[in-house]
């Protein structure tokens, strides 16, 4: 691919890649079995920052990822084109880490100063009622 890879996610049929990069860079690679080769299907720049986090949501219909900037983009993926359907800019740190909820409608986001903020999907209006945060069910669980 010629430039740093900060970040990757394997998508769940095991066929597409998200590539997150230094220069904030967001590539969708397929990936071909019987060729056994690597072809970059998509790519879009939303961000002039590294990407640090991507990860493909459960439904395997949307794809979040996070740069060093302090924001959080979602897209959705389903036509195997990054199509940007939601983000978040009012984040105070870096988003290091992102975990999704089983249903796909929300994520948790860790950040470089110790907070997990709780997002709903894709959408990104910050969640804040503790009793809805409890109900959650994570498909991950990111320390």
């Amino acid at each position: 691919m010629g430039k740093a890879i900060r970040s990757i996610s394997f998508h769940a049929d095991g066929n597409l890649l998200a590539v997150g990069f230094q220069d904030g860079q967001i590539s969708l690679v397929g990936f071909s079995k019987e060729k056994k080769e690597l072809t970059e299907i998509d790519k879009t720049r939303e961000r002039n920052a590294a990407i640090v986090c991507v990860r493909f949501s459960p439904n395997k219909k949307l794809l979040v990822a996070s740069s060093n900037n302090c924001s959080i983009d979602f897209f959705n993926i389903q036509q195997n084109k990054l199509a940007r359907v939601g983000y978040v800019t009012h984040i105070d740190d870096a988003v290091l880490q992102i975990d999704w909820a089983t249903n796909s409608e929300y994520i948790r986001a860790s950040t470089a100063g110790y907070h997990a903020l709780v997002f709903h999907a894709p959408i990104g209006e910050e969640v804040k009622n503790h009793e809805e945060i409890e109900k959650i069910v994570w498909d991950s669980w990111t320390r």
